[in-house]
C-alpha cells in the first residue's frame, strides 16, 4: 500500500515499534514527532574501513512490510580504499557474496536537510542474522559487552572541528580570517552555526557549545556525552549535517584533519570516563592527580596502546600533518594535567571532586568510529584487568624535553599500521576478518598516498570529510 492510499506516518511507525532491533531486546521507540508525513524514504546508513559514510534508500513501503528487513549489500563494500570503488587485493573480500544491513531502529531520525527522507544506522548480518564478521557496529558491540562483565560502561563525548569554505576558481578560501575564541567570528558565522544546531537537535543530537577554532573559517561544535554506540552515531550525523547545513548557505565544510599546511588541523578529541550503576568511576578527589585507581589503569591501558590505537582513530595520511609538535595535536605519546601537547589530557575539574574524564587528543574525522571507539574500550580493558601502571605525567611541553625522554606518536600511517599488526589485544578485538580487511585498505591508502603532496590529497579527500 502506498502513501497516497492512506497509510500515514503513524500506522509506519507503529510497524516499526513492533520490530526488534539487531540487539536483542531492544524495541523501537516511538519517535514519531521528529518525522514528518513528507518523510516517503529511509536511508540505512554504514561506514566503511575508510571511513566513507555510505547507505541506500528505501521506500518506506519495503519495511512496513518488514520492519526488521533490510537490504543486501556485497562483502566487498568494505573492502573500498578511499581514493576510488575498487575492491583491495588481499582484503580477503570479493565481488561474491555479502551480508544483509538490517536497520538499527532505535537510531531512525528525520534529516531536516533532505526533505522526504529519514535515516537510520545499519548493522551488518549474515544469512542466519548473526553478526558479520566484518561490521564495524558489530566489533564495538563486543568490545561494549567485554567492557559490561568487568562491570563498566564506556561515556564518550566528541569535540568536533572543521573548515567552512568558499568556493573559488582556484579551489577554496576559508570562510573567515578570525582567530582562536573570536567573538567576531562566532557571530559572522552563526546564523549558518545556529542552523547546524538547530538540524543536529532536530536529530536528538544535543549540543553543548559552538566556538571559532584557531584556524581561518575553523570552528568547532561539542555535542553531549553517552554511551559509546550513541557517541559514535552521532559522530557521523554531525559530519552529514555540517556538510548539508553548509552547502545550503553556498558553501563547504570539511573536517579533513589537516586542511591549509600554514593553519590548525581538524581534530575529534574523544573525551571518556566509565560508568559503574549510573556513577562515574574516574574522580577521587583525595588523590593527587584526582583519578581514582581504576581511572589510572584506564589512562595507563590506553597510554600503552597508543600508536596501534593511532591506525584506527587517526587513519589517514593526512591525519599525521596534524600530529605536529607545538600544534596542541597530542603528538608526543604522553599524559599530562591540563597539557594541551600531549596526547593524554586530564582535564581539571571545576569543583573539588576530582577529575571526571579524560581526552585523547589523537582522533579525528577520517576514522571509523566504531573501530576507534572499540579500540579505546579494548586498551582499557586491558589497562584494568592487567592493573598497568601509569607512569608519571608530563606537565611541561614535551618538545622541551632532552630526546628519548618521551616517545613520539606515529609520524604517518606506515608506522601506525606497524604497530597494529604487533598489537595482538587490539586485532583480537577487530577479530581475524576485519583486521586483514582494515590493513588491506589503510595499506593500500597509505602506498598510493605516502608521496603525494599535501595538495594532492587535500583536493582528492577535502570534501570526503
Amino acid at each position: 500500500m502506498c502513501v497516497g492510499e492512506g497509510v500515514g506516518m503513524l500506522a509506519f511507525l507503529k510497524v516499526c515499534s513492533r520490530a526488534l532491533c539487531p540487539v536483542e531486546g531492544s524495541v523501537v521507540p516511538d519517535i514519531s514527532e521528529h518525522l514528518g508525513s513528507e518523510a516517503r524514504f529511509v536511508r540505512v546508513t554504514w561506514v566503511d574501513n575508510a571511513g566513507i559514510i555510505r547507505g541506500e534508500a528505501m521506500h518506506r513501503n519495503h519495511f512496513e512490510r518488514d520492519a526488521s528487513h533490510g537490504f543486501y549489500v556485497s562483502q566487498g563494500a568494505q573492502g573500498l580504499p578511499v581514493m576510488r570503488d575498487a575492491i583491495v587485493p588481499g582484503s580477503g573480500l570479493g565481488p561474491a557474496g555479502g551480508a544483509w544491513l538490517i536497520p538499527d531502529w532505535s537510531s531512525l531520525r528525520g534529516l531536516p536537510h533532505a526533505s522526504g527522507l529519514s535515516a537510520v544506522m545499519g548493522d551488518f548480518v549474515t544469512a542466519a542474522g548473526e553478526p558479520w564478521a566484518c561490521c564495524p557496529r558489530a566489533c564495538l558491540r563486543r568490545a561494549e559487552e567485554q567492557l559490561a562483565e568487568l562491570g563498566f560502561a564506556l561515556e564518550v563525548a566528541f569535540e568536533n572541528e572543521f573548515y567552512l569554505l568558499n568556493r573559488t576558481d582556484d579551489g577554496h578560501m576559508p570562510f573567515d580570517e578570525s582567530h582562536y575564541a573570536s567573538a567576531y567570528g562566532l557571530v559572522d558565522a552563526w546564523t549558518i552555526l545556529d542552523d547546524m544546531a538547530r538540524s543536529l537537535e532536530f536529530q536528538n543530537v544535543s549540543v553543548e557549545n559552538m566556538m571559532a577554532e584557531s584556524g581561518p573559517g575553523q570552528f568547532e561544535i561539542v555535542v553531549e556525552h553517552g554511551p559509546a554506540m550513541r557517541a559514535a552515531d552521532n559522530f557521523l550525523t554531525v559530519r552529514e549535517t555540517v556538510h548539508a547545513v553548509a552547502r545550503s548557505h553556498g558553501l563547504m565544510a570539511s573536517f579533513l584533519p589537516k586542511v591549509f599546511p600554514d593553519s590548525g588541523g581538524n581534530g575529534c578529541h574523544l573525551h571518556f570516563s566509565l560508568n559503574r550503576d549510573g556513577q562515574n568511576v574516574f574522580p577521587d578527589p583525595g588523590a593527587s592527580d584526582g583519578l581514582s585507581q581504576i581511572g589510572r589503569h584506564a589512562l595507563a591501558g590506553v597510554l600503552d596502546h597508543l600508536p596501534a590505537l593511532a591506525a584506527l582513530t587517526t587513519p589517514c595520511p593526512n591525519s599525521y600533518r596534524r600530529l605536529t609538535p607545538g600544534t596542541w595535536s597530542g603528538a608526543f605519546r604522553c599524559w599530562g594535567h591540563d597539557n594541551k601537547e600531549a596526547a593524554l589530557r586530564v582535564p581539571a575539574d571545576s569543583g573539588d571532586g576530582g577529575a571526571t574524564n579524560i581526552e585523547l587528543k589523537t582522533f579525528d574525522a577520517t576514522a571509523n568510529p566504531y573501530l576507534g571507539l572499540a579500540g579505546v574500550i579494548q586498551a582499557i580493558i586491558r589497562g584494568l584487568k592487567e592493573s598497568i601502571p601509569l607512569p608519571d605525567p608530563v606537565d611541561v611541553d614535551p618538545a622541551t624535553l632532552p630526546e628519548g625522554s618521551v616517545m613520539p606518536m606515529p609520524r604517518d600511517t606506515g608506522e601506525a599500521l606497524v604497530a597494529l599488526e604487533a598489537d595482538d589485544a587490539l586485532k583480537a578485538m577487530l577479530g581475524e576478518d576485519l583486521t586483514k580487511a582494515y590493513l588491506a585498505v589503510k595499506h593500500a591508502e597509505w602506498h598510493e598516498m605516502k608521496s603525494q603532496s599535501h595538495e594532492q590529497i587535500t583536493r582528492m579527500l577535502l570534501e570526503t570529510f
